[in-house]
């Protein structure tokens, strides 16, 4: 196609994009016959978006004391004594007579706001204003509804209740469906999607010669129950508790906290149901009974920065630490930037700065006190392992042997002490090697002081009465074993509240020096109020949020797990559900969902396999041209998305495509290849001590994570750096990634271990070549490929048949040891033709 026609193209694409909602919304309303624009979805985002600012929920901001975000003005008049809103009367109606108004001293909103309605905005706040001006509660703060599935026209190919929600929109539009896609695409895609990892050759011939009629379900039951389902929840929900191996802010020490990383691993492995994983998190050290495990949980409370520099302000950052734990939860589990409120009432939301400071009061009495050491900030929990107990309680008990040992020989020795101090002062000592000791003995017994005296004892014990000094140095050996044994031990931050807690005030504008008016612990007051018989705690405030008075968690957790399958949330604002947030593309999908992780007591795995096993996900990826043309932001979902997988995803294919992957779960971070002097410029003691052995193929998940320089290969790829929590990453497309994947030390050693595998497989080139082919991608090349590859791989053999150096070079790169099934050049040539695959777009993309 001609770069004019793609341009032309990509044009009509955007526009198409911008005006979607509309299009899509105003065919809703056409085909249930409503003649006014839907609040919920049309008014409230344009009064949002245009008035919320200066007429919202932010009382100290609010101008003309006229206020449009809860129906307060309708048929009211503002300061100026006119009425913005007359239901059914837009004429008579101020709101109308300044959004019409060309005077920019009248026009609302003003020009210097540079918010200005469009035609189409104007026209449908007419028509709402003249239909009766009905407001609604902003869809996201009433509880889901359990709604009926539709029934669309076209039911071929439905396999649960959520392809007939999908359908139905599909339907509306006009939009077909697209086929199923292939097996070999299927179980790659299911591999990714539930593991992280691609699926091994072994698996998919197993795969395609399963003819049972439940096959694929049968493999979606297998991915769920592998330990390396809990491996890939676990990358994503890390990035939701900021969890990193370090403290961020200028010194970013290292600290402990990888139990509670595995804690999370094993969670998800287990089917912990979310709500129990959900109180573990916020108050799991407030349980009844808590078992290490669950005061393990708690850390996640812990996994924010700690600011350690000299001169920083302990009480302005307990206020920032107590801000993040608020923030965190509110992004997690509410789905709303309550942020805002933090320093004044929320201008879009229904959340005042005393909302805000309530919900922050569950969280700033952590007990301990925050240093500015490099030492772990306590409370801090010792994990040790049952062998480690074995052996501190062995050698606890070899000490306690020896100190009564010791304790039973005193006598004998202070007799032993004075018989050897009895002798004449000032006569010839042979027995004493020590001048200083020799100069002591040498004063009369009324010139020594009691150092002297300290100093004579501890040498006769540790020098002149040998049987002592050998029972002092089995002590001292033991002290010595234990202290290392000890120093082994696993230690992890925890959460323990302060007894009793700290006050919390309202802070003037965010500002630790101005506390106002003082608060107890509470949740916003647009949802009501916590139950009063229980301890308003952290423990309250858990089980309030997994409940059904609570309409936001269901809701979020549906978005998101929806989100992990199709790209996108059916929120595509996955952090915001507020009025400045994108109204869900299918609402009662997304309530429907909701509904069912109530039904099912927060079952995750049960509504992943509701959505893994739909024909919406089981459709092809292929794009069609009227498909396109029609929805080309794929928001109807009338094909499978094709996303660009994450950085750790990248990597870990690489190492599972070419069998240098260490599948072992748990355990310390990891120091994989890094460029050399990555730290060169920095002035503290940070390092990055390379692992070896198996260690340096372990899963991203495991690498080191230092929060001001993350790995350099995982930030090409959008890795966030964790200082705060992250609900979404961006996936950007640049050369650096290319540079990455070609020539990362990483990837040329798995394209070399991959090119090995394929040498060993057969002795025919055609084979090889699908056999590196398929390693990566899952598929048989198609001929065109084949014959792509075999010519790319005379050209590789010609080049280093004349450069055996760079041959030489080339396949030892790496720790692991080259493959001796071909000479240098070989093996050269097919690890370029490796690194060709694993390049391919197909290889870091989920199909």
């Amino acid at each position: 196609m001609p770069i004019s026609a793609i341009n032309q193209a990509r044009l009509a694409c955007a526009a198409f994009a911008a005006i979607m909602p509309i299009v899509l919304h105003s065919g809703v309303l056409a085909a249930q016959g409503v003649e006014q624009p839907d609040f919920g979805r049309t008014i409230r985002p344009i009064l949002a978006n245009h008035c919320f600012a200066c007429h919202g929920p932010d009382a100290a901001q609010r101008q003309a004391g006229l206020r449009l975000d809860d129906g307060s003005a309708v048929n009211v008049a503002a300061d100026s004594g006119a009425t913005a809103i007359v239901a059914g009367e837009p004429d008579a109606s101020e709101l109308i007579r300044r959004i019409d108004s060309s005077d920019p001293d009248v026009v609302m909103p003003p020009p210097e706001a540079k918010k200005p309605l469009t035609p189409s905005e104007r026209e449908d706040l007419r028509a709402w204003v003249a239909a009766g001006a009905r407001y609604d509660l902003h869809w996201a703060w009433s509880a889901p509804r359990r709604p009926v599935p539709p029934t669309p026209a076209n039911t071929e190919g439905v396999r649960n209740p959520i392809d007939l929600f999908i359908r139905a929109r599909l339907d509306q539009a006009g939009l077909p469906p697209s086929a199923e896609a292939d097996r070999a695409t299927l179980i790659r895609r299911l591999s990714l999607d539930l593991t992280g990892l691609p699926p091994t050759l072994a698996d998919v011939d197993a795969f395609l010669a399963d003819d049972r009629d439940d096959a694929y379900e049968r493999l979606v039951d297998r991915l769920l129950a592998s330990p390396h389902y809990g491996e890939k929840m676990a990358q994503d929900w890390l990035d939701l508790a900021r969890y990193g191996d370090t403290n961020g802010y200028q010194d970013d020490a290292t600290r402990s906290l990888w139990p509670y990383r595995d804690y999370v691993i094993n969670a998800f492995n287990r089917h912990l149901p979310f709500d129990q994983f959900t109180i573990e998190n916020l108050a799991g050290d407030l349980l009844p009974g808590a078992t290490r495990e669950q005061r393990v949980a708690s850390g996640f409370q812990r996994n924010h920065r700690y600011n350690e520099e000299g001169g920083a302000d302990p009480d302005e950052f307990l206020v920032a630490y107590a801000v993040d734990r608020t923030n965190t939860l509110a992004t997690v589990w509410l789905g709303v930037t309550f942020g805002c409120a933090q320093c004044h009432d929320h201008k879009y939301d229904p959340f005042t700065q005393r909302d805000y400071y309530r919900l922050y009061a569950f969280f700033n009495s952590l007990a301990g006190e925050i240093g500015v050491s490099k030492q772990p900030s306590p409370p801090i929990l010792r994990l040790p392992t049952v062998e480690q107990e074995s052996q501190l309680a062995a050698l606890g008990a070899e000490l306690s042997s020896l100190d009564r040992l010791l304790e039973a020989d005193r006598p004998r020795v202070e007799a032993a002490f004075s018989e050897w101090l009895a002798l004449v002062p000032g006569a010839p000592r042979g027995d004493v090697a020590d001048e200083k000791i020799a100069q002591t003995l040498s004063k009369s017994p009324a010139e020594r002081t009691a150092e002297d005296q300290a100093a004579l004892r501890e040498y006769f014990c540790s020098q002149v009465d040998e049987a002592h000094a050998a029972l002092r140095r089995r002590r001292a050996d033991c002290q010595n074993r234990l202290q290392e044994c000890e120093a082994r031990v696993p230690t992890t931050l925890v959460f323990e509240q302060m007894t009793p807690s700290r006050l919390a005030y309202i802070l003037q504008r965010g500002d630790f020096q101005q506390p106002g008016e003082q608060v107890t612990p509470g949740i916003p007051a647009v949802f009501g109020a916590l139950d009063t018989e229980r301890p308003s705690d952290r423990l309250a405030l858990a089980r309030w949020l997994m409940s059904r008075e609570n309409p936001l968690t269901a809701r979020v957790l549906a978005n998101r797990l929806w989100k992990q399958f199709f790209g996108h949330g059916l929120v595509r604002t996955v952090d915001d559900f507020g009025s400045q947030g994108e109204p869900p593309t299918h609402p009662e999908l997304l309530d429907w969902l909701a509904t069912e992780l109530w039904a099912t007591d927060w079952n995750l795995q049960a509504i992943q396999r509701l959505i893994v096993t739909s024909g919406t996900y089981r459709q092809s990826a292929v794009v069609q041209a009227e498909t396109l043309r029609l929805d080309p932001a794929n928001r109807l979902l009338a094909r499978a998305p094709r996303c660009r997988l994450t950085a750790e995803e990248i990597r870990d294919s690489a190492l599972a495509a070419s069998g240098l992957l260490c599948r072992r779960l748990g355990g310390p971070s990891v120091f994989p290849y890094q460029p050399d002097g990555f730290y060169a410029d920095k002035t503290n003691d940070w390092s990055w001590p390379q692992s070896g052995g198996e260690d340096l193929y372990r899963r991203t998940l495991y690498t080191f994570w230092r929060r001001t320089t993350p790995h350099p290969a995982l930030q090409a790829f959008d890795a966030p750096t964790r200082e705060n929590c992250c609900p979404e990453r961006p996936r950007t497309n640049t050369p650096l990634q290319a540079l990455v994947t070609l020539n990362d030390p990483t990837f040329v050693e798995a394209a070399r271990a991959l090119a090995g595998q394929a040498l060993a497989a057969s002795s025919d080139d055609a084979e090889r070549i699908v056999v590196l082919w398929r390693c990566v991608t899952a598929r048989t090349p198609e001929a065109a490929e084949r014959a792509a590859l075999a010519t790319a791989l005379e050209r590789f053999r010609q080049h280093y048949a004349q450069r055996e150096a760079e041959a030489g070079a080339l396949i030892q790169v790496g720790a692991s040891p080259a493959s001796d099934a071909a000479p240098p050049a070989e093996l050269a040539a097919w690890t370029a033709l490796g690194n060709v695959v694993l390049n391919l777009d197909e290889a870091v993309t989920r199909p």
